[in-house]
């Protein structure tokens, strides 16, 4: 089959690619200002494809309310409006959050690819470097698959440094997952096993890209792939589970397959929360207004359950190193003080805390520099495990699985009991907290009978950002949105059709608004990127709104009916 991919990508040619300005796809276009003709120049590339990886971290939380294993938190229902849409899974493709999620990705892929495509014609480069692209391209490409379905290619670029980008839709997933089999498989052919990153502080290596085809082969449901590669690390003997499991959320350890270093040296800001080389979940997921030993204040977003609480097993020292217990920890520490949020369960994620120390920087509190486990061998063990029990070989998805359940203190399981519902609550348990969940419940179908307002066929993946639909599809239709996503683009037809518009977009000093069917008590409101409410207003059949004052920016909008969430959108005020 990959050769069948690779056949077909070399028939696609030019001219199924489309050339896009390449600065309309960065949040730092200067970038891609000097060229790549030496070595220093590609290490440079690489590093900056490196520096976007810290903006997973906002990935993780994200997913992790998405999922059952937390809920949004914050000031108010409303604090972060984007966030509790994607709880509710009323997310739109004009939804800030996962637009920032995407934009990051590829931006990441399209440094990647770049330093790629202009590394290898470099005479007597270092194939390490050349290794190292094709890992990120790969990264990038394969978190783009799992969190929007699909995304176009990037195989060429012209003389100015704009990229061609091929025709993507929903139904390219597979041929895109080969692809990144050929990047993973082309890398490890021309490295050596160790320091294949040379560019950046993130450790990759041979192992590191091995995972990545497992996990690959995961999501073509190629079991036997899976189990032989799996087995490869395994059998390496570099890796072993951390026996002080507290220790692997501190440090790079034993179990470290990919960390994802964090530093706190170049902080984001409000104008750009994803620019730094930290971890900017920390901030959010912390402890709103607080006080006291070993912890440092946060936001109060992305807070576990009780049910999240609940689901460790007896027993399982997982929970006390997952999960923070504020009342145990208040009486513990008498001089703790904090103040409850939106949905307070009374729990925290433990694992990304914001922790005392570091350093003092302007928006301290939105860069933190814990580390992010992308993977660690306990996956690898579970993924032996699970590709074992699917081909039968029970005995050694028992072995596998037990491995991880005797390091959290459990008993073991017998190769004549284990089934896939141990897989499934083994991973919550060993991963709470690291944003696996919801891709999880998508993996083994059972999302919907968890998730409420989860839709079979279409929130297996988020929309393709309106934002860069617009942007690629100038000339012509390069990327199709996933299904049960409509576009919030509003061609004159639209306008007709629609039952709720506000125009013009972007708007100067009112707007109008238009509804074409009856509510009972429509109100438009209007958030600041901040999550912070703006502007709210009750509605007339036809409305011409104010906005004058408002600052210049980026707007979502969010059209209610009593309680009800009805539209949303974004709107920008010059």
């Amino acid at each position: 089959m990959k050769k069948l991919f690779l056949i077909f990508i070399s028939l696609i040619g030019i001219n199924a690619f489309s050339q896009i300005g390449v600065n309309v796809f960065d949040p730092n276009p200067t970038v891609f200002d000097n060229p790549i003709t030496n070595e220093n120049e590609l290490i440079t590339m690489l590093g900056k494809a490196q520096d976007l990886l810290t903006s997973y971290s906002w990935a993780i939380m994200v997913a992790e309310i998405a999922s059952d294993n937390a809920r949004k938190g914050g000031d108010s229902e409303l604090d972060f409006i984007a966030l509790k849409t994607i709880e509710d899974f009323q997310h739109t493709s004009a939804n800030l959050v996962t637009q920032d999620i995407w934009n990051f990705l590829f931006a990441g892929y399209n440094r990647a690819s770049f330093a790629y495509e202009k590394g290898r014609i470099i005479p007597n480069i270092s194939p390490n470097y050349l290794a190292e692209a094709l890992f990120l391209k790969a990264f990038y490409s394969y978190n783009l698959i799992e969190w929007f379905g699909h995304h176009p290619q990037i195989m060429e670029y012209d003389d100015d440094n704009n990229p061609f980008l091929s025709n993507s839709s929903i139904y390219e997933r597979e041929n895109l997952l080969y692809g990144i089999l050929s990047f993973l498989d082309e890398g490890i052919s021309i490295t050596t096993n160790h320091g294949v990153s040379s560019s950046g502080r993130t450790v990759i290596d041979k192992n590191t890209m091995l995972a990545f085809k497992a996990k690959t082969y995961m999501k073509l449901e190629q079991y036997y792939e899976v189990n032989s590669v799996t087995n490869q690390i395994i059998n390496s003997g570099q890796y072993s589970l951390e026996s002080n499991y507290q220790n692997i959320f501190n440090y790079r350890t034993s179990s470290s397959i990919f960390d994802i270093d964090c530093t706190d040296n170049l902080t984001a800001t409000w104008d750009c929360l994803l620019c730094s080389q930290g971890n900017v979940m920390s901030g959010f997921i912390g402890i709103k207004i607080y006080e006291g030993p070993e912890f440092k204040s946060g936001y109060g977003f992305n807070i576990p359950t009780q049910e999240s609480y609940n689901s460790f097993d007896s027993g399982d020292i997982r929970r006390e190193i997952s999960i923070l217990d504020i009342s145990d920890w208040s009486l513990q520490n008498p001089t703790v003080f904090f103040i409850e949020g939106y949905n307070h369960s009374g729990y925290f994620n433990k694992k990304y805390l914001p922790r005392q120390g570091g350093m003092e920087l302007p928006f301290v509190e939105l860069t933190y520099g814990n580390d992010l486990k992308f993977i660690r061998y306990a996956e690898i063990l579970l993924l032996c495990s699970e590709s074992s029990l699917r081909i039968g070989n029970n005995n050694e998805a028992a072995v596998y699985l037990n491995q991880v359940r005797n390091r959290a203190g459990l008993s073991s399981i017998s190769s004549i009991d284990i089934n896939m519902d141990h897989i499934i609550e083994e991973r919550r348990s060993e991963f709470m907290g690291e944003g696996k969940r919801l891709f999880d419940l998508i993996h083994f179908e059972i999302a919907s009978e968890i998730l409420p307002n989860y839709d079979n066929g279409k929130n297996e993946v988020f929309p393709i950002p309106q934002s860069f639909i617009d942007l690629a599809n100038t000339n012509e239709d390069i990327i199709t949105q996933n299904p049960g996503y409509a576009t919030t683009s509003l061609s004159v037809n639209d306008i007709n059709k629609s039952t709720f518009i506000v125009f013009p977009n972007p708007a100067s000093n009112f707007l109008n608004v238009s509804l074409s069917q009856t509510f009972n008590s429509p109100k438009l409101e209007l958030y600041d990127v901040q999550g912070r409410k703006v502007f709210s207003a009750l509605l007339k059949q036809s409305d011409l709104l104010d906005v004058s004052n408002l600052k210049s920016g980026i707007y979502l909008y969010i059209l209610k009916d009593g309680k009800e969430f009805k539209f949303t959108g974004k709107i920008i005020k010059q």
